[in-house]
């Protein structure tokens, strides 16, 4: 089943929730299976045909919803959820969908780590940016981030190389729908013994994935961050990979912005263990992610 793609909505006004179910034939009768469509903060939430898999929905309220189809054919049962940003009116146009895409770095690798990412959120928060940072993760690797304040969803996943990513990027990208993607990828390649080729082949990849379920992405490549172990040098060689990537890039529906976090990141005072940022290395990276994302976003904030 499939409760369909991220939406934004209006407070007030009407948006169409597109469901779909395929019965198993299991269940007696075969073909009969029962749907609910419902939401978080249900008192603000009203559906004109909540047991059909089309359904629309009204918003009384400005703010962030979870909406669920649940469907049963008396046998088994199963749930999908999207998520329903609802603006003020008229400002619907202006809110975007930002993705968090990689490996630990992004996640955040211990309990207390709360990655770049809730400090960028405070920063695009701070310029009144209107977003949502989408993904199917929540939260650090292990426990719980320290800022609890910060919207944490993501797709940051710990221990994945870029081929891992390019095989799942697609699902993510449908389910989720970013107009913008921040991508540092590369690191658990290299840790292992790929070549920066092969690296840089299987990011090319990734792009590639994401481009082709939404061509007018803008995708934010990061120049990855170096790390204490790497006596090949394999970094800087992927990162002039990337770089070069990047400035011979043609699509011009599709921008592709390089975003340097290699100069002048030392692990050895930014990391804890040589690879995972400590907080002052979160704050490193967040910086540099908001120099070259705020220019590409300002008529979403102020």
């Amino acid at each position: 089943m499939d409760a369909g793609r991220a939406l934004v909505a209006e407070v007030n006004q009407p948006v169409v929730l597109r469901g779909n179910v395929t019965d198993d034939g299991i269940g007696w009768p075969p073909g009969f299976v029962s749907l609910t469509w419902s939401s978080s903060n249900a008192a603000h939430v009203s559906f004109d045909t909540p047991h059909q898999p089309s359904a629309t929905a009204v918003f009384s309220a400005v703010g962030q919803y979870i909406v669920y189809l649940y469907a049963t054919d008396g046998d088994r049962s199963s749930t999908d959820s999207i998520v329903v940003n609802v603006t003020p009116p008229g400002q619907s146009s202006r809110f975007l969908r930002i993705m968090a895409l990689g490996d630990s770095i992004t996640q955040g690798f211990v309990d207390g780590s709360d990655s770049y990412r809730a400090a960028l959120w405070h920063s695009l928060t701070s310029a009144r940016c209107t977003f949502d940072m989408a993904g199917s993760l929540w939260g650090p690797y292990t426990g719980a981030a320290t800022d609890q304040t910060f919207d944490q969803n993501h797709e940051g996943h710990t221990g994945w190389r870029a081929d891992q990513i390019a095989f799942a990027a697609d699902g993510w990208m449908y389910k989720h729908d970013p107009q913008i993607v921040l991508l540092h990828i590369g690191t658990n390649d290299l840790y292992q013994g790929q070549s920066p080729q092969s690296t840089m082949d299987d990011i090319a990849t990734v792009v590639g994935v994401l481009r082709h379920r939404n061509p007018s992405l803008t995708v934010l490549v990061s120049a990855i961050i170096p790390f204490s172990q790497d006596s090949r040098n394999a970094v800087a060689a992927l990162n002039q990979q990337i770089r070069q990537m990047v400035a011979s890039d043609t699509d011009s529906a599709s921008r592709l912005v390089l975003v340097d976090q290699y100069s002048g990141f030392d692990p050895r005072s930014l990391t804890s263990d040589g690879v995972h940022p400590t907080a002052a290395g979160d704050l490193f990276m967040a910086q540099r992610w908001k120099a070259r994302l705020l220019p590409l976003i300002a008529g979403s904030c102020g």
